[in-house]
């Protein structure tokens, strides 16, 4: 959802709509964007260091490369018809990853 208002945010400008990215700026917006997939992955290794997850977790850090790989793309240019399929393809990078590791730790 952000990376979709961030894409759109002169046209949410021009229509009146007041997205988190109007309020905050595209800067802070595209510093935001990063920092979530930053503690996404920093909550796993917190959860593994605090015994609520299994060490076999951290192998959901390895989705981390191309999940950089993409934000960098998203970081230089915010067009939606180009880059917003960045976000959902990272979506289903780390929610597939974390799943299909759970799921191979209930059985190990």
């Amino acid at each position: 959802m952000l990376a979709n208002n961030i894409c759109d945010l002169e046209e949410d400008i021009k229509n009146n709509r007041f997205t988190l990215p109007y309020y905050i700026g595209k800067k802070y917006a595209i510093w935001l964007f990063n920092a979530l997939y930053l503690i996404a992955f920093f909550a796993i290794l917190a959860a593994v260091a605090l015994h609520l997850l299994p060490k076999i977790m951290l192998l959901a850090l390895l989705a981390s490369i191309p999940v950089y790989k993409h934000v960098k793309l998203f970081n230089k240019k915010q067009i939606k018809s180009e880059t917003f399929v960045i976000s959902v393809k990272n979506l289903v990078i780390i929610n597939g990853v974390i799943s299909a590791i759970l799921c191979l730790a209930v059985f190990i």
